[in-house]
């Protein structure tokens, strides 16, 4: 595995290249990442990413199976990825993640939902008084770390809910040309996990957290406490 950052570099764009090149949409992006890798590679997600920007150029880090390309218009700075974990160890993480739950509608059929509506209205939020109901703030961390506890165990970590902070919630509407436009959330989860078994969070590093992987989700990132 590997993991990079990569950035465009205008320098080697022309303005009117730079202008079609927005970055700032997840579909588009991920299509334009796509394009680091080789073109025999069918199948499957050679890689996993994470928007540093908000800009239409953008900055990002990639995990991959295979290093990426460095021809084009991207500056990239690429190493192995083979991180080394030992059980109980603590450490900083940060994800941005696609935090839904799947229930049946009046016909039967499963449907997912976005944790932070979900909760909303399973707690008749619009129909509570103001000052009674909980903030936005107090959602998103109630359903982000209530998402975020039911998938952990899986994936060889643990949190405390007192050590995460949740934010950045974005709902996003992607129009898709004969179709239906895409709808996802996002939410941002920043703060300390704690290593219970290595090789499973070993695999949740290198392949993801979560849907919308394709979107610029799911990509954990962590670090060593005291490090920068």
């Amino acid at each position: 595995m590997y993991i990079s950052r990569a950035s465009v570099d205008p320098q080697r764009l022309r303005y009117d290249e730079i202008a079609r090149m927005r970055l700032d949409n997840p579909y588009e992006t991920h299509r334009t990442l796509w394009k680091l890798f080789d073109s025999e590679m069918h199948g499957g997600r050679p890689f996993l990413f994470r928007s540093e920007s908000q800009g239409p150029l953008g900055r990002f880090i990639l995990v991959s199976e295979q290093a990426p390309n460095t021809t084009g218009p991207w500056y990239l700075q690429t190493k192995p990825y083979m991180p080394r974990l030992l059980a109980g160890e603590h450490l900083g993480f940060q994800v941005t993640v696609n935090p839904v739950v799947t229930r049946k509608d009046a016909q039967g059929r499963h449907q997912r939902h976005d944790v932070v509506m979900d909760l909303k209205k399973r707690l008749n939020w619009q129909g509570q008084e103001a000052a009674a109901r909980l903030s936005e703030a107090e959602l998103e961390h109630q359903a982000g770390c209530h998402w975020l506890m039911q998938r952990c165990q899986d994936k060889g970590f643990a949190i405390d809910p007192l050590q995460v902070r949740a934010d950045a919630y974005r709902q996003y509407r992607i129009p898709k040309k004969n179709e239906k436009p895409l709808r996802f959330s996002t939410l941002d989860l920043t703060g300390l996990l704690t290593v219970t078994d290595p090789d499973r969070f070993r695999q949740t590093l290198f392949h993801g957290l979560g849907p919308a992987k394709g979107f610029g989700c799911g990509l954990l990132l962590v670090r060593r406490l005291g490090a920068q």
